[in-house]
């Protein structure tokens, strides 16, 4: 219980100071939504903690090459029972408001269950800083049906 409670104040903490839960997203968080990629590139580095249980940071070198890493980290959930990602996505184009980009994750659905994916996403952006993104995902590597199983609340069955 001692831990739990640690474990949540640390989380609030990190999160009421992460730029990830800012009121105006547009111009500090073009290089994703949430944890989807947006074409564009990341610009410097980034922090965040989402709903109190995802922590998620990333890198950009330059206008190219942009690197990020996510894990949830919920409270009486098992390490191999938490979700994870790792991912790295080069920018083609960046010009007049629209980029294309490709790239490619690693998804930990628990640790019996990684994915490989490619993928590529194009972003357009608005005068108003709104962005629409399409993505094509492509799936490597996988389970067709995987059985999770997120001790010790229990097993469930998804197609994915």
């Amino acid at each position: 219980m001692k831990q739990a409670a640690i474990i949540f104040i640390l989380l609030f903490g990190l999160s009421s100071i992460s730029h990830a839960q800012a009121d105006s997203l547009a111009s500090k968080d073009q290089s994703r939504h949430f944890i989807m990629p947006t074409a564009k590139p990341i610009q410097g580095g980034y922090a965040g903690v989402w709903e109190l249980a995802f922590v998620q940071a990333g890198y950009g070198f330059g206008d190219f090459l942009s690197f990020s890493g996510g894990i949830t980290l919920m409270p009486t959930v098992s390490m191999k029972s938490q979700v994870g990602y790792l991912q790295a996505k080069a920018t083609l184009a960046d010009e007049n408001g629209v980029a294309f980009a490709v790239g490619v994750n690693y998804l930990r659905l628990t640790s019996e269950y990684p994915y490989i994916h490619g993928f590529v996403s194009a972003t357009a952006e608005q005068q108003d800083e709104t962005r629409y993104t399409g993505f094509m995902f492509y799936k490597f590597y996988g389970e067709e049906y995987p059985i999770v199983d997120i001790y010790p609340y229990g097993s469930f069955s998804f197609s994915y």
